[in-house]
């Protein structure tokens, strides 16, 4: 049985280090990305450090009730996520949405896991290629670089409270630049689903800069 997570728990994996510097959140224990940032670069004067081999990043979506926010679902984290560039990276959303999103018809391409090592993500530990348009509730789709993950529904129930869907893919950042994400599932407000938090930076889009 796949163990129920914690907010806390959630909240803790959103932040991941590696030298000189990777987070999820855009401050740390009062910290600013610019001051992790600082803290983290240890190379020696004249010298330039070599990326790790996979970088591992973490984020977490919220539904709106759980910030006090209704309505507007958010990725915590998502404004600017920052990578090294040619390097691979590992990344896991941690979603706690019961709530579908089905894709409409012109955007069902994007019910199929994009731009990954090996075109597949796992989904709670099981290896998918793409989900049932039924069972979406959001997606993480960064155009430019031809990358999507398809995020399911997370369960709820009254003994184990909300399971989080966990989804995992790992891919290469083979370009630099800063690069716009959104989620093409129909999760925000308005009559078509796109308003509010699908087009505020820091909701269910932001950027992600490679570099």
């Amino acid at each position: 049985m796949r163990e129920a997570m914690t907010m806390e728990h959630a909240r803790s994996k959103v932040a991941r280090r590696w030298a000189p510097v990777l987070v999820g959140a855009p401050a740390i224990a009062g910290m600013t990305l610019a001051g992790l940032a600082s803290a983290g670069a240890t190379t020696p004067a004249g010298r330039r450090s070599s990326p790790p081999a996979v970088v591992h990043e973490s984020l977490v979506l919220l539904d709106g009730g759980m910030t006090d926010h209704s309505g507007w679902p958010q990725i915590v984290g998502g404004k600017s996520i920052v990578l090294p560039a040619h390097t691979k990276v590992e990344l896991t959303i941690y979603s706690f949405d019961t709530g579908t999103a089905p894709l409409t018809k012109s955007l069902e391409i994007y019910d199929k896991v994009l731009g990954t090592i090996g075109g597949s993500e796992t989904i709670n530990g099981k290896t998918a290629s793409s989900l049932a348009n039924k069972d979406v509730s959001h997606t993480f789709t960064v155009p430019s670089i031809g990358l999507n993950l398809v995020i399911p529904v997370a369960t709820s129930s009254k003994r184990d409270g909300i399971q989080p869907a966990v989804v995992t893919a790992t891919f290469e950042t083979s370009k630099t630049g800063t690069f716009a994400w959104h989620c093409y599932a129909p999760c925000g407000s308005g009559s078509d689903g796109m308003g509010g938090p699908m087009v505020m930076a820091g909701y269910m889009t932001g950027d992600v800069v490679i570099g």
